[in-house]
């Protein structure tokens, strides 16, 4: 059985990527299409995008993903029997079991980031943070100590290797002084905006009401692992509840591994951007990385 993973948003700016967009005509192409969809240029935005800039940093970000699949499409005849889309690798997901279409994608990623943009600034310096290295139980440790002194701090992504936690500013310097403390674990990379939060429960419940109420899911034509609980997602309401879910429940990535091992996947195509999906799944199964840097070698060594 051969699996399809869309990875996560990961940080990602024109410089890092530019010479794929100048010479991919995929991606001129899904730029194109977008910004019919947002009713600017969205490769002009792109180019001096700014880190609270939600809207054009997704949409860049679907953009980039959707041209990859495209090269995926063009380089291999394969025909994956399920697909995997954690976190904002769901609705690249959603597109590819034909659920809805990259256009309609395009605006749910532009309205839901509207949204966002508004619950960020009302919540305030929530941050989340990443380190490389920490247990579950090690996590849960911290976790229950800053509790028990008041600070609030959540584990909103189980990776494995990878644990990423939510909290204030203030908060989240403490951890990493806490981490520095520890042996053979070290930060990551650290998000300004909280993701996968309880405290974002009430975009959650915008974003259901004012987005994805407005646009028609259709039946998967393969199913999709959840990034929230394992389960195999095979209609469309589980479709949209699993992308909605997102938004306030944590990534587990443990609980996608372990689907992945019952189903019998022996193979696995990474289809994106540069990200992390790669590096957690190598080491477990036969893992084959499609994004922008290995499309632009071979297409230097042809």
């Amino acid at each position: 059985m051969i699996g399809l993973v869309f990875p996560g948003l990961a940080p990602s700016y024109y410089e890092d990527i530019k010479t794929f967009m100048q010479n991919s005509p995929f991606s001129k192409r899904r730029f194109e299409e977008a910004s019919e969809v947002l009713g600017f240029s969205l490769i002009e935005a792109f180019k001096s995008v700014g880190d609270k800039d939600y809207v054009v940093m997704e949409c860049a970000f679907l953009a980039n993903t959707m041209a990859v699949l495209d090269h995926f499409y063009e380089e291999y005849s394969l025909s994956p029997q399920v697909v995997i889309g954690p976190s904002f690798g769901g609705i690249v997901a959603a597109i590819y079991v034909k659920s809805i279409s990259y256009k309609e994608a395009v605006w749910i990623t532009k309205e839901s980031n509207k949204l966002s943009g508004e619950w960020y600034e009302r919540l305030g310096d929530f941050k989340t943070h990443f380190v490389y290295n920490l247990s579950l139980n090690e996590s849960n440790k911290i976790i229950e100590d800053f509790k028990s002194k008041g600070h609030f701090l959540e584990l909103v992504g189980n990776m494995e290797s990878v644990m990423c936690f939510c909290g204030s500013a203030s908060t989240i310097d403490l951890l990493k002084r806490t981490l520095n403390n520890r042996p053979k674990c070290f930060s990551l990379h650290t998000m300004g905006h909280p993701i996968h939060s309880e405290v974002l429960t009430p975009l959650r419940l915008d974003v259901e009401r004012e987005v994805f109420a407005n646009v028609q899911f259709k039946p998967p034509t393969l199913p999709i692992i959840s990034d929230v609980d394992g389960r195999l997602i095979n209609q469309s309401e589980q479709l949209k509840v699993m992308m909605s879910e997102g938004y306030d429940l944590p990534v587990r990535w443990d609980l996608v591994t372990e689907q992945m091992e019952s189903l019998g996947i022996k193979e696995v195509y990474v289809v994106g951007p540069k990200n992390l999906f790669y590096q957690l799944l190598k080491n477990k199964i036969k893992t084959i990385k499609v994004d922008p840097d290995s499309i632009i070698k071979q297409a230097v060594t042809h």
